[in-house]
């Protein structure tokens, strides 16, 4: 039985023909987890394209996000939902006396 399965996926924001930033994501398949790693490889030029990388960033969060979904299809992967070990103590609601 595999444990413990993972992947990467990676895309790179270009502009003008040079990447200037690298997006990541690992999922963890068990557990049906994601997280995400930015990377700034010319930083003068992110700051001046910072819409364009921002948008780039919003459209690879996206994509990983899909995958993640088709993921969790493909393998029918459920998270078991844990239960709360302390049970808030409510107070019984009664009729307000008119």
């Amino acid at each position: 039985m595999l444990k413990e399965t993972r992947f990467t996926i990676t895309s790179k924001s270009f502009v003008n023909e040079e990447e200037i930033a690298s997006f990541g994501a690992v999922i963890d398949v068990e557990k049906n987890d994601m997280s995400f790693f930015t990377r700034q490889i010319n930083k003068e030029a992110c700051k001046e394209y910072r819409d364009e990388v921002r948008a780039d960033q919003a459209e690879f969060e996206d994509f990983a996000y899909a995958v993640q979904e088709n993921v969790k299809a493909m393998t029918g992967v459920v998270v078991e939902e844990v239960e709360p070990e302390i049970e808030p103590e409510l107070e019984p609601i009664t009729e307000a006396a008119e």
